[in-house]
């Protein structure tokens, strides 16, 4: 039977008469796979950029987060040295101030005592050197001039009770202070002499505080 085209029934063109031809439904179908299919990768490869700009997000921020954090410890580390750099250096100035004090009222009680006791100091250095010198022919003990006549009676006295059987000489420098005294003998002598003291000390101190 043949079929006539009619007028109100127009020709497609695009139709495929092909045996394998599809349908208008079929061909449909096929073209709503394959959007669904671009629209799943286009999804997927959405979904991995975006996973790589928030990984490289995360990246930067950390890392302008780290050195961040690097920068506030090496400013925290910088002021920390800074307070200990002034706290060691107040340290030394008191510390040098407390030793100077020390000197000060140190050197000043000592010139008080002797100067108030001058005779104590003398007997302790006779007394600690008598068992060493009690067999000495000869004895010579220099005093200031202003201390010497005062004090001989009490030298006699001690002398003769810690046994010394020689010869005590006495002799008087005016340029002592009112503390030194030089005890000689033949093999040797023993000075007390507060300024050479003084000077000793003081240069301890200054060198103790070159040091550190």
């Amino acid at each position: 039977m043949t079929e006539t085209v009619s007028a109100t029934t127009p020709f497609r063109f695009d139709l495929d008469l092909s045996q394998n031809a599809m349908t208008v439904q079929e061909r449909l179908a096929a073209l709503e796979a394959e959007r669904v299919a671009l629209e799943a990768k286009h999804s997927t490869e959405l979904a991995a950029v975006r996973k790589t700009s928030e990984a490289k997000g995360r990246e930067s921020a950390e890392a302008i987060a780290a050195k961040k954090v690097a920068d506030d410890v090496a400013r925290i580390a910088k002021s920390a040295a800074s307070l200990l750099g002034a706290r060691d250096k107040l340290n030394h100035k008191l510390e040098h101030e407390a030793c100077e004090l020390a000197y000060t009222i140190g050197t000043h009680l000592a010139e008080t005592a002797l100067a108030k006791t001058p005779f104590a100091e003398i007997e302790a250095l006779l007394k600690d050197t008598m068992d060493v010198l009690s067999d000495t022919p000869h004895l010579v003990l220099y005093l200031p001039l202003e201390t010497a006549d005062d004090i001989k009676p009490q030298l006699t006295r001690l002398l003769d009770e810690s046994g010394f059987t020689g010869r005590l000489i006495i002799k008087s420098e005016r340029d002592f202070n009112s503390s030194d005294v030089r005890l000689e003998w033949s093999e040797g002598q023993l000075v007390r002499d507060l300024e050479a003291a003084k000077a000793v000390l003081r240069e301890k101190i200054n060198h103790y505080f070159e040091a550190i």
